[in-house]
């Protein structure tokens, strides 16, 4: 049978002239029926909607005949978003659905972006609906007496999860939603007083109690009865208070439309103390009344008489204690009350991300997983360059194809170009304005390092068509949706499959559309990225995102949350902590030197006041210093970044921010674009840089930290099955066809690996002895292998190495002749046996730690980054986490911070799981040694990389870059051109 929110949610599809997807149905009856868990949609599949309409179907269901007049409901729905570019777009598409239902509520966002004012407004009324991010669900968390902002909630959806999942936001997240399923709705009040509307207070003339004698009592009464406790109710409450059976109990407090003696919301469990009285059988008839109502409502009634409690109080307390440790909460609701569903598009361990979210002490039978199954219509198209250069290098072929992109852009309706960093989009803005004026007005650039105000006026101008091409980063990449975007740009390899994914349902971003996506290679080799692309995606083949574990810095930060907050009992958050995936194994001891930590500053902090953040009181964890709590508000959150300067206008007016090390370069009158814009600088004061507009066609462009992606390793292993193909003489491919001279070279000069065989090249030149190694694996694990073998190599003979890399292998230079030969017979050269060792006296390891203790510090609160416009300059902050980093590894070798910077430099810089993998894939192949007389198409690429190591020249880097081609017997590189005669005495350097 159809429910009434059912009818009203087909009929609003009717009206619309939409169709409901089969995925949408099933989510209805999902989400209806009780059910927590993942919704896996592609974009533009109309995901949205899927999981907000059943929301308002269940609360029509609830209020039949007043969901349209029914106001100021509190924040019944909670949705967390990664972006807070999406909040703007889903916050529109929501509200709109409830106007046109005719419910009269309000959707609100509250991210980084949201004013001061209506964020004040927010703590005292808030919306049904609150959109935010997960730093903005942790201020709520800090904020005093926060359960009641969450006493009327039912579900929380985190949106792009598969977004969060493995990274540090999505732990955050996981504690977040660990609080807020044992926080039972209705904490800070009676259950009963949401239901004191007319039809309630007819019915029931005043309160009542489970005990029957006292059915008339009112709310004043609640309050006198907890002034004159018996003597048996005293005796006990002085055992349940404070939460001394580990749970907090409540005394005369209401609940629907009785006065219990104690009860315990978190369990739904009422405990009542029964006089003589209650022994008669017209009472006891009374009494099991009220237990039968209470039971049917999910909660559980324990009775004991004035005489047990007055003899045997330790008994009592024993049995209640009992009940408290085997019960669970009521099924069907979720926890108290509260779903939980996240959305994700497709990624290799969905099952796990469910998991992850959910965490661990969820009931499986709750659980559902609703897969939507369309298939995205999706239509890549790689454009192949006139000239396939066999000599080719990263980011040399990108802008040479400009034309034959502004072609794409003229044909479509509106176009967005993705670039991999925010340089890019600077560099590709500049050049199509440059190049194409008449784009001047219909065209925008949008990344994260960009004002609020000016991402916010690119979204509208996209929605309202007034743009024909927008160059952006991956601040546009989720789920925003543009309808008038009909084309997706891509510039580079995006080096994973489901970015790119991503990327391309920007394009025909509604259900049904076919989304058309270019690819742009920047150098030759990125075609067979392309194509690999291709494949990967007709095979289904997608990332999985690894959940991060025991990141004790965000748990520490969590800890001083709460604790700034209402405080909380160390024994209660371990267990709560326990059931997120994150720190499932997390032992008593260390969570023990946690507390330790924001108490005292553990062993090596304690003579420093700054470190002791919280203080203990009766077993009840507070911060009372007001400082403390301030600066602890301005520090929440887990994106660390090179500190921010903002960037305005002498005039007044920001345009965004750009890092502290770009600005440090910088002197008056230099001349930079930043914002598609050529600026002067002008000054910097107090973390803003102030600038001029300049007429200047020329200047430098910022780069920002964080900009090169390593190669997935999902795309990289469908990279090797194409090379495989090209080997075996396989062309089905046009990017493989469009690269046939370049491999036909490869071959003619070395060797095409099969995909058993593992290639080195050796050669030597006036530099040196060049071995390459070709993994294609990416460059983080090329960094990791290509430090180890040289360490190995050494070990049979000293030598000093140079070490170039790229995402297709790796360059080992030394000026003495390399004994690879002999290296090769050894059978533990590609060994993972004492690998860890061997990483660690190959790679000075200590460093590496020491940068990622940086970010650990700041996200644990060690340091702090300064007030709003008064940051802490970069340098004092790097030599506060060094000096600390070296305090601990001296001092405390076994901290828990030190030994998480230790784990992070393995697992993210070193991806020492894949070079693990990759080492062992190697053994199993046949090694394939060609000496060569000059590099081949697959080297000159990394020894190009090799050019960055520092060297004084007053070469620009393209005309280093061409010198070097032509003496490797490269055709078409064009002679320099010639260069004007110098003032004698005047000489000039140039970086790159």
């Amino acid at each position: 049978m159809t429910s009434k929110g059912q009818q009203v949610i087909q009929q609003w599809y009717m009206e619309k002239n939409w169709e409901q997807f089969p995925f949408q149905a099933e989510m209805m009856e999902a989400y209806l029926g009780g059910y927590s868990g993942l919704l896996n949609a592609p974009t533009g599949s109309g995901k949205t909607f899927a999981l907000f309409l059943p929301f308002l179907a269940g609360f029509i269901n609830t209020h039949p005949d007043t969901y349209k007049t029914k106001q100021n409901n509190g924040l019944l729905m909670l949705w967390i978003t990664p972006l807070r570019a999406l909040t703007n777009d889903i916050r529109k598409a929501m509200q709109e659905a409830c106007d046109e239902i005719g419910l009269p509520w309000r959707i609100a966002t509250r991210t980084g972006d949201t004013p001061a004012a209506e964020k004040q407004a927010l703590k005292k009324k808030l919306p049904e609906v609150l959109l935010t991010t997960p730093e903005s669900l942790h201020l709520m968390l800090a904020q005093k007496e926060y359960p009641k902002l969450f006493s009327q909630l039912q579900v929380v959806v985190i949106d792009e999860w598969h977004e969060l999942l493995g990274t540090k936001r999505g732990v955050q997240v996981e504690l977040g939603l660990s609080r807020l399923k044992h926080l039972t709705p209705t904490l800070s009040k009676g259950e009963g007083a949401e239901k004191l509307d007319t039809k309630v207070k007819e019915k029931y003339p005043g309160y009542h109690t489970t005990d029957a004698l006292s059915w008339q009592a009112n709310i004043d009464n609640a309050k006198f009865m907890r002034h004159q406790p018996t003597e048996a109710e005293n005796i006990l409450w002085q055992l349940l208070r404070g939460k001394r059976t580990g749970y907090k109990f409540r005394r005369q407090h209401l609940v629907l439309n009785y006065i219990p003696d104690f009860i315990c919301l978190e369990k739904k469990l009422i405990v009542e103390v029964d006089g003589g009285y209650h022994t008669s059988i017209e009472q006891q008839h009374l009494d099991e009344e009220r237990t039968a109502y209470l039971n049917s409502q999910g909660y559980t009634v324990l009775r004991y008489t004035n005489d047990e409690v007055l003899q045997n109080p330790e008994k009592v307390i024993d049995s209640i204690k009992q009940y408290l440790e085997k019960s669970s909460l009521p099924l069907g609701e979720g926890w108290g009350g509260v779903k939980i569903w996240g959305i994700s598009a497709t990624i290799g361990n969905l099952e796990q991300a469910a998991e992850v979210l959910l965490g661990n002490d969820f009931p499986p039978e709750q659980v559902k997983m609703v897969r939507a199954n369309l298939e995205k219509k999706l239509d890549i198209r790689s454009i192949i360059p006139q000239n396939i250069e066999n000599y080719s290098w990263a980011g040399h072929i990108g802008l040479k194809l400009l034309p034959e992109v502004m072609e794409i852009v003229a044909k479509s309706k509106t176009t967005l170009i993705f670039t991999n960093t925010r340089s890019q989009s600077e560099i590709w803005y500049h050049a199509i304005l440059d190049n194409y004026p008449e784009y001047a007005g219909i065209m925008a650039m949008h990344h994260g390092s960009l004002d609020n105000e000016l991402r916010n006026w690119v979204e509208a101008a996209l929605h309202a068509e007034a743009l024909k091409l927008v160059v952006c980063t991956s601040s546009l990449d989720l789920g925003v949706d543009f309808r008038p975007v009909d084309t997706v740009v891509q510039v580079g390899s995006p080096k994973g499959v489901a970015r790119f994914m991503q990327r391309a349902g920007r394009s025909g971003h509604h259900p049904g559309a076919t989304s058309l996506a270019y690819f742009v290679p920047t150098h030759s080799l990125e075609l067979l990225e392309g194509a690999a692309l291709k494949e990967a995606i007709k095979d289904k083949i997608f990332e999985s995102r690894d959940p991060m574990l025991l990141t004790m810095d965000v748990l520490i930060q969590y800890m001083v949350t709460l604790a700034v907050s209402d405080g909380f009992y160390a024994d209660e958050l371990f267990k709560e902590v326990k059931t997120t995936y994150a720190f499932a194994d997390l032992s008593r001891n260390e969570f023990g030197q946690l507390l330790d930590f924001i108490t005292s500053g553990g062993k090596t902090l304690a003579q420093y006041d700054e470190f002791l953040k919280v203080e203990v009181e009766n077993g009840l964890y507070k911060v009372n210093s007001r400082r403390v709590a301030m600066r602890h508000r301005l520090s929440i959150g887990t994106i660390t970044s090179e500190l921010s300067i903002r960037v305005k206008w002498l005039s007044g007016g920001s345009l965004g921010t750009i890092e502290e090390s770009f600005v440090s370069k910088l002197k008056p009158g230099n001349t930079f674009w930043f914002a598609g814009r050529s600026l002067e600088f002008v000054r910097v004061k107090e973390m803003t840089a102030y600038v001029k507009k300049s007429n200047s066609t020329k200047g430098i462009i910022p780069s920002w930290n964080g900009g090169r992606m390593p190669l997935s390793s999902q795309l990289a292993a469908v990279f090797r099955l194409k090379l495989d193909e090209v080997a075996h003489g396989i062309e089905k491919d046009v990017e493989v066809k469009a690269l046939k001279p370049l491999f036909d070279l490869q071959q003619q000069l070395s060797h095409l690996p099969q995909s058993h065989e593992f290639l080195i090249e050796s050669f030597k030149s006036k530099e040196g002895h060049h071995l390459l190694f070709y993994p294609f694996e990416g460059r983080l694990v090329h960094e990791g292998m290509a430090s180890l073998l040289a360490y190995r190599i050494s070990k049979i003979r000293p030598a000093s190495f140079s070490i170039a890399m790229n995402d297709y292998g790796f360059e080992l230079l030394t000026d003495d002749d390399i004994p690879i030969e002999e290296a090769l017979e050894d059978t533990g050269f590609f060994s993972i046996d004492n690998l860890i060792d061997d990483i660690q006296h190959s790679l000075n390891a200590n460093e590496m730690a020491r940068r990622r203790f940086r970010d650990i510090a700041h996200i644990g609160g060690l340091v702090f980054t300064g007030y709003p416009g008064q940051q802490v300059k970069n340098k004092h902050l790097q030599a506060s986490t060094s000096l600390l980093f070296e305090v601990f590894s001296e001092y405390e070798p076994d901290n828990l911070l030190v030994r998480q910077a230790y784990n992070e430099a393995l697992a993210f810089q070193l991806e020492e799981f894949r070079l693990r993998a990759a080492l062992q894939r190697i053994q199993t192949q046949n090694i394939i040694l060609k000496v060569i007389e000059r590099p081949t198409p697959f080297a000159f690429p990394i020894m190009v990389d090799s050019l960055g190591r520092e060297r004084l020249t007053t070469e620009t880097m393209e005309e280093r870059i061409a010198k070097m081609a032509r003496s490797y017997g490269a055709e078409g590189v064009p002679e320099p051109a010639e260069r004007k005669s110098r003032k004698p005495g005047i000489t000039r350097k140039k970086g790159f």
